[in-house]
């Protein structure tokens, strides 16, 4: 989700006040994207009238989960979102109101969410250890179509989005059919058989009354788990054989096989993705070169580029991609410029907390090299100009600070690899990267890491 061009990019806002809020801060999480599951978080202090407005960079619709306290709700954005969310600290789920673009979306979600509580994966999971095939299959399609009559029910009443309309539906249709894939394991599980469990080709009925290729479903997390029982149970089923008569293992899960579109670009993007955290490159060049040439997603494309160049080439001891960013005044500033020093390359926003903590408590670090050669670097990946400057005005943190706008899909995060943050990088004096990565400031032995590579 955020792998895309800045071109594709947009914001969506989400803002709330508290009523007797239990605490100062909330947070709104998620996952960058549903390839790597990379968790993001947005951390805001609340102001002084209890309000709080958060800028979430958005390239795909997704659900993030909003909590304050020990309190959350789940939470439908997409761009040009500007969702108000207004609830009493002691009581999110049961008082939140929702207004605002982005409002009516999740006013049903929320009371979806609460009306079918009892329908939990431990639920379900207990009806398929206890019911037989037929029986599961008539319960679930009995549970099926009091949710669809329920969402018929509001959109009788609201007007979705086109994205949410069809992440509505996608939600209620791929739990049922994922559920109904995951009992051949379960019901085994449960009654000591073998698993998965053989059922006739009839139970498998409903299959046909999905798509199993929905490119508009690909943000969804039902669709996603339902892919992956689908695929396994298709590689089971249609198997091929060499002209030996040994069954040929199919690459990518069967994805070039049993799906087109946007989900077989997601599978094939997720296997690569794998290989890549592996270390498993060394046969899949040209795949990776098709995929890039072949995929019309520019936010897979991304990533598949980012990981495999961050397994195969950005490693201890070669050069350091150069960049040309802007500092607090505007001015262009080279990674080439510290060359004959050491730097520390810090990734980092303001809205993840674990890297303003490093941040703020790197005082310590910094003035054990005052009056040596070691530059402190630090680039932005806020979604917000304005939110970077303010910080940085408020805290008035030494060391050199850019700004590279576009979180990870930036020029500078590609070629750096960065998929999380904070992310540190050591480079020497010849503009070499010396170590990938870095020990965090806060971290035991970041002072004689620096040091080594500074006496080189």
């Amino acid at each position: 989700m955020l792998f895309s061009t800045i071109a594709d990019a947009k914001i969506a806002t989400v803002k709330g006040k508290i009523t007797s809020p239990r605490e100062r801060t909330v947070s709104l999480s998620m996952y960058a994207d549903l390839i790597t599951f990379e968790p993001m978080q947005y951390n805001v202090t609340l102001n002084s009238d209890n309000t709080f407005s958060i800028d979430v960079q958005i390239f795909e619709a997704t659900v993030a989960t909003l909590t304050h306290a020990n309190s959350s709700i789940e939470v439908f954005i997409e761009a040009d979102d500007n969702l108000l969310i207004e609830f009493h600290g002691w009581d999110l789920e049961a008082t939140a109101l929702f207004s605002g673009k982005g409002g009516e979306n999740n006013y049903y979600l929320n009371k979806a969410s609460e009306r079918f509580k009892r329908l939990s994966d431990e639920h379900i999971t207990y009806q398929m250890s206890h019911l037989n095939p037929d029986d599961f299959k008539t319960y679930m399609d009995k549970m099926r179509q009091k949710k669809l009559a329920f969402l018929q029910k509001v959109e009788r009443e609201l007007t979705f989005s086109p994205a949410f309309e069809a992440y509505a539906q996608a939600d209620i249709h791929y739990w049922w059919a994922h559920s109904l894939m995951q009992y051949r394991w379960e019901h085994p599980f449960y009654n000591d058989l073998a698993a998965p469990m053989d059922l006739p080709d009839t139970y498998f009925s409903f299959l046909n009354e999905i798509a199993i290729k929905n490119d508009e479903a690909v943000c969804n997390l039902r669709y996603i788990y339902f892919l992956d029982q689908y695929l396994e149970y298709k590689n089971s089923k249609d198997i091929r054989y060499n002209k030996y008569g040994a069954p040929i293992r199919e690459d990518y899960r069967g994805a070039k096989r049993f799906l087109e579109g946007k989900a077989m670009y997601y599978v094939l993007a997720n296997e690569i993705y794998i290989k890549c955290k592996n270390k498993d490159t060394y046969s899949i060049g040209n795949e990776v070169a098709e995929f890039l040439e072949g995929c019309p997603h520019d936010n897979y494309k991304s990533l598949v580029k980012g990981e495999y160049r961050k397994a195969n080439g950005l490693e201890t001891g070669g050069a350091a991609p150069d960049f040309n960013l802007v500092d607090t005044n505007n001015k262009q500033i080279q990674l080439s410029d510290f060359k004959g020093k050491v730097v520390y390359l810090d990734f980092w926003a303001t809205w993840c907390a674990p890297c303003t903590y490093e941040l703020l408590n790197s005082k310590n670090l910094k003035s054990q090299f005052r009056d040596k050669d070691v530059i402190f670097l630090y680039i932005s990946l806020d979604t917000n100009m304005d939110n970077w400057l303010s910080f940085l005005q408020r805290h008035n943190p030494e060391g050199i600070h850019v700004y590279a706008q576009g979180v990870y899909n930036s020029s500078v995060a590609e070629e750096y690899s960065v998929r999380g943050l904070p992310s540190f990088f050591l480079i020497d004096k010849d503009g070499n990267l010396a170590r990938v990565p870095a020990k965090r400031s806060s971290e035991t032995g970041v002072i004689a890491e620096i040091e080594e590579v500074l006496t080189r």
